[in-house]
């Protein structure tokens, strides 16, 4: 079995609805600004679910801050996972048929909002990401948002088998990646009530 071992603070995430297939913008432009101002907008309010990103490692500490119940689907898309499933010849026909498919979507990359001339003046302290480029089932795992903090409370590391490509990915991360720059306090432990 091959490892693949990444950083939590490296990665990108989306905690919600359980992410299949997402279309991002094909590239950046005035439609994918004016998409990413309503986006964080809509963040702000809470009234409606966003399509935006936010790295991996703020998932617990929005946790913490109780933005989130416990029983959501956090999506972490894998750079270069798909590349892994491309490598592998021997996928069930089923499942080649549905990768075939997938091949001609664009390679999911994320452009910080904030970066945006409509938004530099509304930076916080946490980057939020819009996704340009399409997300496959063959870019992420996901993982049940309890299950995740229960991992990460005992400093345990993320791991993840896809046994259709014999891979085992595990995701590590470091004390510091849980600094809460907004309430400036180290996020050590997180309860749900």
């Amino acid at each position: 079995m091959s490892e693949t071992i990444l950083s939590l603070n490296d990665l990108y995430s989306y905690t919600g609805e359980k992410i299949i297939n997402w279309k991002g913008h094909k590239n950046i432009s005035v439609l994918s600004e004016i998409a990413a101002y309503s986006g964080y907008f809509a963040v702000q309010s809470q009234v409606k679910p966003s399509k935006l990103f936010t790295n991996a490692s703020n998932v617990y500490i929005d946790s913490y801050n109780m933005l989130y119940k416990g029983d959501e689907i956090v999506t972490i898309i894998i750079p270069g996972l798909r590349d892994k499933f491309k490598a592998k010849k021997e996928l069930l026909v089923s499942e080649r048929n549905l990768f075939l498919d997938m091949l001609d979507c664009e390679i999911p990359t994320f452009k910080n909002i904030f970066e945006y001339k409509s938004l530099e003046d509304e930076e916080g302290e946490i980057p939020l990401f819009q996704l340009i480029g399409d997300i496959t089932p063959y870019d992420i795992i996901s993982i049940e948002l309890s299950q995740l903090i229960e991992t990460i409370n005992k400093k345990n590391p993320l791991i993840f088998l896809i046994e259709s490509i014999n891979l085992k990915i595990q995701i590590d991360y470091s004390e510091s990646d849980f600094y809460d720059f907004e309430s400036k306090y180290l996020i050590k432990e997180v309860k749900f009530i």
